[in-house]
């Protein structure tokens, strides 16, 4: 395979820093929070998952911490909201183990209790969408 200008496939004159960067893929949670600090990263994921190239992000959490004082409490990698109002919560996790639609589903309900707000009426309720992206090994 041809080297691009500047790169080589060998990684011997890398520092230990260097090794470790050019190991990271996307699906890597430490590398997925710094690229969806970026609200425009952040967008074009959204984008490109939902073939919507008009979809605009809002705002945008990372690492938020949702607590709940019944039980489990959940930090989120990237929590965002669309300007039509849809709630997004895009999950990145490198192994199937844990990945289940029991875990969606709570992921989804701790949302919807962090969003509707006392006194509110349910269907008012934003729409809600949660990605969890499971890369799997085989």
């Amino acid at each position: 395979m041809p080297s691009i200008k500047g790169f080589s496939k060998s990684k011997e004159h890398l520092s230990p820093e260097q090794k470790f960067l050019s190991e990271l893929i996307l699906m890597d949670d430490i590398f997925m929070r710094i690229v969806l600090k970026d609200k425009k990263c952040t967008e074009f994921i959204l984008q490109t998952i939902l073939q919507k190239p008009d979809l605009k992000v809002k705002t945008q959490s990372i690492q938020s911490d949702l607590k709940n004082l019944q039980g489990r409490s959940l930090i989120l990698d990237c929590l965002c909201s669309d300007t039509k109002g849809t709630v997004y919560n895009i999950e990145v996790q490198n192994d199937s183990h844990g990945a289940s639609p029991k875990r969606a589903r709570y992921h989804s309900g701790l949302i919807d209790m962090h969003i509707l707000k006392k006194g509110k009426l349910l269907k008012i309720c934003p729409k809600a969408m949660l990605y969890l992206s499971v890369q799997r090994t085989f």
